[in-house]
């Protein structure tokens, strides 16, 4: 499904790195990972975001926004 809704381009996951020691976080509510899907090599911590890419692994990613695009998707409680 992420495949389809990124249109095959990398989508940032709302994940990134914390602290120097490689602790990685959700950004929606700071918690910790309970599941990862990494790509072989990675996490490199040369970066401080993830990105899933189109065959769903993840790899790190830069996380400035001005000189990379990534899509992005949301989360929306249907509560609201």
């Amino acid at each position: 499904m992420v495949e389809e809704l990124s249109q095959g381009l990398s989508t940032w996951l709302g994940l990134y790195r914390s602290d120097s020691y490689g602790t990685w976080r959700w950004r929606s509510s700071s918690s910790s990972l309970s599941y990862t899907h990494w790509a072989e090599g990675q996490p490199n911590n040369t970066h401080s975001c993830a990105v899933q890419l189109k065959n769903g692994y993840w790899e790190t990613a830069s996380c400035n926004t001005t000189s990379v695009k990534h899509h992005v998707i949301c989360y929306v409680n249907s509560g609201y």
